[in-house]
């Protein structure tokens, strides 16, 4: 799933999230609570491996995105273990030019979720799409920052391998501009144990062709 932050992990104006009327059964409610401490308040997109809602922890007040696996991928043994990883990779590596993941586990319906912090803004590319060609200086610094998340993450021995305008987030703070390094979905380690180099099919090509290296793509 192409993730936290489109509205993956974030942001409802992305416009790659179609939403399938033959999922709706797969849909939460507004208002419904999940594991006794996030009130879902609305969704913000969704694609053809789950939904991502907004909503709210109830003790806290604090907004979150909660990325939701469908429950034919939640039930397909490699889809649900990357999910799962997804989830420890972005809480291990733990910096600010990267998403956070705040909690993750299983709905009664044995569908997965991911909690994020809720982001607003737009991602890279639909920047790119609405603005043209960026200022030198504001793509110097947002480079800057996505290879800071990259270095972090290699700094812990993570490889992401799907890094693209649609997964760096341009987030709209107080302060200035952020930049959010998104979806580990199908990240890898560099010193992966048995048990992780299961989680990658020999032969097999993971991520977004166009972005690619030529090594990747040959799988």
């Amino acid at each position: 799933m192409a993730e936290a932050a489109r509205p993956s992990a974030a942001d409802k104006g992305r416009a790659d999230f179609d939403f399938d009327e033959d999922e709706a059964d797969d849909q939460i409610l507004e208002g419904t609570v999940i594991v006794d401490r996030y009130k879902v308040l609305s969704r913000l997109g969704a694609g053809g491996m789950g939904t991502v809602y907004l909503a709210e922890h109830l003790a806290i007040g604090r907004r979150v995105a909660i990325k939701v696996l469908n429950g034919a991928w939640s039930g397909h043994n490699f889809v649900a273990r990357r999910f799962k990883a997804e989830a420890r990779i972005a809480s291990t590596i733990g910096h600010p030019n990267i998403v956070e993941v705040f909690d993750a586990g299983e709905l009664p319906d044995r569908r997965l979720f991911i909690v994020m912090e809720f982001l607003t803004g737009r991602s890279l590319y639909e920047e790119l799409v609405e603005v043209g060609p960026l200022d030198v200086l504001r793509a110097c610094r947002i480079i800057r920052d996505v290879a800071r998340a990259v270095r972090a993450a290699h700094g812990v021995g993570i490889i992401h391998r799907d890094l693209k305008p649609d997964n760096i987030m341009l987030v709209n703070r107080g302060e200035g501009e952020m930049v959010k390094v998104l979806d580990f979905g199908i990240s890898a380690s560099a010193d992966r144990t048995p048990e992780e180099q299961r989680l990658t099919i020999p032969g097999h090509a993971l991520g977004t062709p166009e972005y690619m290296a030529p090594e990747q793509s040959k799988g």
